[in-house]
């Protein structure tokens, strides 16, 4: 039995770009987004024996406001809240090229851009 492979409609032969296209393909890819991040959060959470009181207690909410999260976890707070509760770290990386940025960690001190971390910096040191 052969399996089906799903083409986003943008993909497909014939396909004209429309704004009302546009708006309603960035809606679905966010609500695609918000079930794949979801899936992924929850699978680890059951793998590791978490429970959302658990969770809940670790970081200060009720139950329920983390069973909310963990259906729509689509914010960098509330994925690094996440991932912090159930002992993991979140990453996350920008790449140009074969260059790659961390957005969350602590910037390297040999970096020579190292100093746009910092919030009362007013440029890079010069020698």
């Amino acid at each position: 039995m052969g399996h089906k492979i799903w083409i986003p409609e943008h993909e497909r032969p014939g396909y004209v770009a429309t704004k009302e296209n546009d708006v309603l393909d960035s809606e679905t890819s966010e609500e695609m987004w918000n079930e794949v991040l979801s899936y992924y959060v929850n699978l680890n959470r059951r793998r590791r024996k978490i429970t959302q009181k658990q969770i809940a207690q670790r970081i200060g909410l009720t139950q329920p406001r983390v069973c909310q999260m963990l259906k729509q976890p689509a914010t960098i707070a509330k994925l690094w809240k996440l991932c912090d509760a159930m002992g993991g770290q979140l990453e996350v990386n920008v790449r140009f090229g074969n260059e790659v940025f961390s957005l969350l960690n602590e910037p390297n001190p040999e970096d020579p851009d190292a100093w746009m971390m910092n919030p009362d910096a007013t440029g890079p040191e010069t020698e």
